[in-house]
């Protein structure tokens, strides 16, 4: 083998590695009662994730209002608020912050 061609090759024994599929898994737990936890977890994350980003911003001092050369407080665009971007990302963090928290942990399926 070429020594050009040997970072190629682990490259894709890295890549081909990195899409294993996973599985949340619970030691106690199985079939209709895991479902109703990874459940309970969705719904929860689903909330929390809107709540936050769009709500969120909206406290006693929301990160959205930028303070301006004048003093005044001004409303900062909300549309290009990186809150709204991540909802998505937010709830997958959730997600797996509740589905660790109740026992469960990632293993490959199969």
């Amino acid at each position: 083998m070429r020594r050009t061609s040997l970072p190629i090759v682990v490259t894709v024994m890295l890549a081909a590695g990195a899409c294993t599929p996973m599985r949340w898994e619970h030691l106690s737990l199985s079939g209709d009662a895991a479902q109703a936890e990874s459940g309970e977890c969705r719904q929860a994350a689903w909330g929390e994730a809107q709540r936050q980003s769009f709500y969120g911003g909206f406290g006693a001092f929301p990160s959205r209002w930028v303070r301006g050369r004048d003093g005044r407080m001004y409303l900062a665009d909300p549309w290009t608020s990186q809150r709204h971007a991540n909802a998505f990302f937010l709830e997958a963090q959730l997600y797996d912050f509740c589905m660790r928290n109740k026992g469960f942990r990632l293993v490959p399926a199969g």
